[in-house]
């Protein structure tokens, strides 16, 4: 908390690697209402390369929001809250965050201002109505000490509530005080990681979707762990919607077919120091399975955006793929000349390709989708259409 403190006074971003979230809602534990809060803050601390370690759900209830609260501030190097902050008497997350901290709730001449600005001024939605001198009064009563953080404007999203970046951030310590509204704690956690987070290690990520049931790659994804300790695995079944009348699974026939259904999602992960591990697992994993149930395999990478050199993190996401994209190309088509890539080489025979001095090339018995061998080679010419590829050959 002190390091925080620290760091918001001098304008500096917190320093994070870990981060906890807790949702408070007697509506999210009766089923009432459901969550999407979780998801948004997931997607959005690892896009800052923070590592989300817990999540706790609690009631409306202010001796176990107080307690949660010190255990996941004590353990974590950010905690994020969604709930409890309105205006009625079962929103008691900002008593429970002062208790927590040693200290009282206290008026914000801050607070009041932008309450009175945004729902009581003019043109606000509830300039007809005037909000009641209760409500204000309790909406502006904050942890003392508490920081209200200003976020710049964020670009319009789907789904994201007009405005909803006007409020300014409540930061105490390392933990930051959102509503639970999900357009607005989606716009909040977002900015939140954007401007005021800075991350750990860069992590990357490959996957690898296979039309082989998890049961069967068990263990072959049990050797690719041992194999490559360094390189987080992670296998995850699905059952893509059928027609209508369809057998299987979705019909409710089970069995074989819906073994023949089933496909699923093999997932690599290391901080990006150890990106040639991931490659190399990856390779064993294609190399390892039927060419044919590989249906594509995918690339992402969650980065800090290298804010100092005054890149967005989007921006620097891209350069940072596209960097790998090519150095991965040159590697694979190295070691297609060199005949090295076995896998490569097999896989491109058995679909009716080439593998030449421009790498390997989809053939005129694939579909414009195909996505088997040539993703391996980060040919350019596998992102162009099937007829120019041909062409090429």
């Amino acid at each position: 908390a002190a390091a925080a403190e620290a760091a918001a006074e001098a304008g500096e971003l917190l320093a994070a690697k870990t981060a906890a979230l807790l949702v408070v809602g007697d509506e999210i534990l009766s089923g009432a209402i459901a969550d999407v809060n979780i998801q948004a803050a997931a997607a959005a601390l690892r896009a800052g390369a923070v590592s989300l370690r817990r999540v706790t759900v609690v009631g409306d209830d202010l001796a176990e929001i107080e307690a949660e609260l010190r255990l996941l501030a004590a353990t974590h190097d950010l905690v994020i809250t969604s709930g409890g902050v309105g205006p009625t008497c079962d929103d008691v997350t900002l008593k429970a965050v002062a208790a927590a901290f040693g200290t009282q709730l206290a008026p914000s001449d801050a607070m009041r201002g932008a309450i009175r600005e945004r729902l009581s001024g003019e043109g606000s939605p509830s300039d007809a109505r005037p909000l009641a001198d209760e409500v204000v009064d309790k909406m502006s009563l904050l942890p003392a000490g508490a920081r209200l953080r200003d976020l710049p404007p964020a670009p319009s999203a789907r789904g994201e509530a007009s405005g909803a970046v006007q409020w300014p951030l409540l930061q105490v310590g390392h933990v930051f005080v959102l509503p639970g509204v999900p357009a607005f704690f989606a716009a909040k956690v977002n900015g939140l990681v954007a401007h005021l987070v800075s991350g750990g290690a860069p992590v990357l990520k490959r996957s690898a979707s296979l039309s082989t049931p998890e049961v069967e790659l068990a263990p072959l994804i049990n050797r690719l762990a041992a194999t490559h300790p360094a390189v987080k695995l992670g296998s995850y079944p699905s059952f893509p919607p059928q027609p209508e009348g369809a057998g299987g699974a979705a019909g409710g026939g089970g069995g074989a077919d819906a073994a023949q259904l089933e496909r699923t999602l093999v997932t690599l992960e290391a901080e990006a120091g150890s990106a040639a591990e991931v490659e190399a697992a990856l390779a064993d994993l294609v190399a390892a399975v039927d060419p044919a149930a590989i249906l594509k395999t995918e690339e992402a990478c969650y980065t800090r955006g290298a804010r100092g050199e005054g890149r967005g993190g989007e921006e620097a996401r891209e350069e940072d793929r596209e960097e790998r994209r090519s150095a991965r190309g040159a590697e694979r088509r190295a070691e297609a000349l060199a005949g090295g890539c076995v896998g490569l080489r097999r896989r491109a025979a058995e679909h009716g390709n080439s593998v030449g001095h421009r790498g390997a090339h989809c053939s005129d018995k694939c579909s414009d989708k195909c996505s088997v061998h040539y993703e391996l080679t980060g040919s350019e010419s596998s992102r162009r259409p099937l007829t120019e590829r041909s062409k090429l050959k």
